[in-house]
C-alpha cells in the first residue's frame, strides 16, 4: 500500500515529538510509572519516550480544555491558573483563623438570593483543617421596631468533587466582610490529589413556618499542606482528675490537640441537678504561646459531650493557630465557667511542646 500524505505526516509528527528533549513537570511523570515490577530493562528506554509524549499530551488536553482531570485532581488547576491579588481580606479576619496572606489562595465567586450576597474570597487546607473566606451580606435580622425575618441560614456545609461532606467546626462571620469558616479536614482521594470545592449556603423558613427554600453555591479548588504527629506527652492526675493528651498533630500554622478527662470532677458534674437557667462547667482546654499570650481554639471537632454519659469522658479535639516558634504550653483550666483564664479559672494541668526549631 502505498503511503498517503496524511501518514507521512502522522509519522513525522511521531518522530519530531519522540526526538524531542521535552522537560516533563515532575507532577506528570509521577502520573505515568516508569516501569511495571517485571519489565526488562531494555524496554525501559523506550517507555520513557513514550513517558514524554504521554506528558505532552495530557499537558495538551489541560491546556485546551481544563477537563475531567482538572476537575478531579485541583492539583492541575493550580499549576494552570495565575491567582489574582489578595485584597478583601483584612487583618482581623486573618487573625481570626491564625493565617497570614501569604498563606491564602485568592479567589473570587459569588452569588445573590432574596437582597442576600455571598462572597467567597479566598481559601486554605492542611491537613488539620479546611479555610474559606466567606463574606454573607443582607441578611435579614430583626429586632426593636423591625419586622421579624420570614427566612434565615440553614446548616452551611461543603462537598468535594468526591462525594464527601464537611462539617462547619469554626469561624463564620455575618456582615464583617470576609472572614473565616473553617470546615473539616480534606480526607481520601481529596486530601491526597486536592478538592474541589462546593459551598452550600442554604436558606430556610422562619416565623412559624418550616423547611427548605433554596441555596446559593459557591466553588473552590483547594491542595491540602502537610501535617505531622507530635510525641504525645504523660497524663497528669491532680485531685482525682485525670487530665491525658490522646492525639497531637501540627501543620505550618497550627496545632491540633485531643484531650481526655475523667473522673471527681467530670463526676461531680455529671451528679449534679443544676436548677433551670443553670448549668456546670467542665475544664477548658488552652494553648499558651511563647510569648504568653492565651490561645482559644479556632475550631472544634468532634462531638464534645459524645462519651459524657455512657463513659464519664470528656473528650475534644481542638485546632489551634501556631503564631511563631518556639515552647508552647497546653493548660487545661479548673470549671470557673468564666472562660477567662488563667485568673478566674487556675491551671490545674500543663505540658510544654516545641513547635519549629
Amino acid at each position: 500500500m502505498t503511503p498517503t500524505s496524511n501518514d507521512v505526516g502522522r509519522r513525522s509528527l511521531f518522530a519530531r515529538l519522540t526526538g524531542l528533549d521535552i522537560p516533563t513537570p515532575p507532577r506528570l511523570l509521577d502520573l505515568v510509572p516508569l516501569a511495571a515490577p517485571g519489565v526488562p530493562r531494555a524496554r525501559l528506554r523506550h517507555r520513557r519516550i513514550r513517558r514524554a509524549v504521554v506528558a505532552l499530551g495530557v499537558s495538551a488536553v489541560l491546556v485546551v480544555g481544563n477537563g475531567v482531570a482538572a476537575y478531579f485532581v485541583p492539583n492541575y488547576a493550580h499549576a494552570l491558573a495565575a491567582v489574582p491579588v489578595l485584597s478583601l481580606i483584612t487583618g482581623p479576619a486573618l487573625s481570626a483563623a491564625g493565617l497570614s496572606a501569604g498563606d491564602i489562595k485568592p479567589l473570587h465567586d459569588e452569588g445573590s438570593w432574596s437582597g442576600v450576597t455571598v462572597t467567597l474570597s479566598g481559601s486554605y487546607a492542611d491537613g488539620l483543617q479546611t479555610v474559606l473566606f466567606v463574606d454573607i451580606e443582607g441578611l435579614p435580622a430583626g429586632g426593636p421596631g423591625r419586622p421579624s425575618p420570614t427566612f434565615g441560614l440553614g446548616q452551611i456545609v461543603v462537598t468535594d468533587q468526591f462525594g464527601q461532606s464537611y462539617r462547619l467546626v469554626g469561624g463564620e462571620g455575618l456582615g464583617v466582610g470576609p472572614y473565616p469558616m473553617i470546615f473539616e479536614p480534606l480526607r481520601g482521594a481529596a486530601a491526597r490529589v486536592g478538592g474541589r470545592l462546593t459551598l452550600h449556603v442554604p436558606f430556610t423558613k422562619r416565623g412559624g413556618a418550616s423547611g427548605a427554600l433554596t441555596q446559593i453555591d459557591l466553588h473552590a479548588a483547594v491542595v491540602a499542606g502537610s501535617d505531622h504527629r507530635l510525641a504525645v506527652p504523660a497524663p497528669q492526675a491532680v485531685a482525682g482528675t485525670t487530665y491525658s493528651i490522646a492525639d497531637l498533630e501540627a501543620s505550618s500554622n497550627s496545632l491540633e490537640v485531643h484531650t481526655l478527662i475523667r473522673g471527681a470532677s467530670i463526676d461531680a458534674n455529671l451528679a449534679a441537678r443544676p436548677a433551670i437557667g443553670q448549668g456546670v462547667c467542665y475544664p477548658g482546654v488552652f494553648l499558651v504561646s511563647p510569648s504568653g499570650t492565651y490561645e482559644i481554639p479556632t475550631a472544634s471537632l468532634g462531638d464534645p459531650f459524645g462519651r459524657l454519659k455512657t463513659d464519664h469522658v470528656d473528650e475534644e479535639t481542638r485546632v489551634f493557630a501556631l503564631s511563631q516558634t518556639g515552647t508552647y504550653r497546653i493548660v487545661a483550666t479548673g470549671t470557673g465557667c468564666t472562660g477567662n483564664p488563667p485568673q478566674a479559672d487556675p491551671v490545674v494541668a500543663e505540658w510544654s511542646i516545641t513547635i519549629g526549631g
